[in-house]
C-alpha cells in the first residue's frame, strides 16, 4: 500500500542475515497442489525444495492461473479488474457454494473498490447471498468470505483465492509502472 511504509528486507532476507549457515526447508508438504509452491521453490530455494504431488494435481480448477483483464491504473484503483473479480466471485459463488473464497487486493483502494461492489451484488444476488450466509455460519465462521488488502491477508487459508493485482497501464496498451 503506497500509505505503508514497508521495510527494505523481508524476515527472510534478516532472519538470512542472523542465521548463520542460513536455514532453509528441505521439503514442503501443506500446498493442495505443487503449483502453489513452485515459484517459492524457483526463486528461493534455487529449486532445492521437496514437493510433494497432491491427489488433485490435475484437476483443471486447482494451482494458479492468470487473467488478464486488459484494465488501467488510475489513483490506486483498476475498476475493471474490481469489476472482474466481482463478477467471478458471483459466478464461483453460484457454481461452487461448497467451496470458501476469499479475496486479496494489493492496496487498501482496490480492496475499498472491490468490497463496495462486492457487497451491493451480494445484495442482488439470492446465490450469493445463500453462499455468504452459510460460510459466515459454517464451522463457526472460520472460512468466511473476505475482501482483505495484502498486509493484512497472511497466514488465511480459503479454497479459493482471487488476487486482484491492480496495476495496469493509465491506458490501454500503455506501459506498467508497477
Amino acid at each position: 500500500d503506497e500509505d505503508l511504509e514497508i521495510p527494505e528486507e523481508s524476515i527472510l532476507e534478516m532472519s538470512n542475515k542472523v542465521f548463520r549457515p542460513p536455514r532453509r526447508l528441505r521439503w514442503h508438504y501443506r500446498s493442495r497442489n505443487s503449483k502453489l509452491i513452485a515459484f517459492s521453490n524457483k526463486m528461493v530455494y534455487d529449486n532445492n525444495l521437496i514437493v510433494f504431488p497432491s491427489a488433485s494435481e490435475n484437476q483443471s480448477d486447482m494451482g494458479v492461473s492468470l487473467k488478464d483483464v486488459e484494465g488501467t491504473y488510475e489513483g490506486g484503483i483498476n475498476v475493471t479488474e474490481a469489476n472482474e473479480i466481482v463478477k467471478y466471485a458471483i459466478r464461483f459463488m453460484k457454481k461452487t457454494p461448497l467451496r470458501s473464497l476469499g479475496i486479496v487486493a494489493m492496496n487498501v483502494k482496490q480492496m475499498d473498490q472491490i468490497y463496495e461492489k462486492l457487497n451491493q451484488s451480494i445484495q442482488t444476488n439470492e446465490d450469493a447471498k445463500k453462499y455468504k450466509e452459510y460460510w459466515d455460519y459454517h464451522e463457526e465462521g472460520l472460512e468466511k468470505l473476505f475482501v482483505r488488502n495484502l498486509a493484512s491477508v497472511q497466514g488465511d487459508e480459503r479454497d479459493v483465492i482471487l488476487i486482484s493485482t491492480v496495476y495496469g497501464p493509465q491506458v490501454k496498451g500503455g506501459p506498467v509502472a508497477q
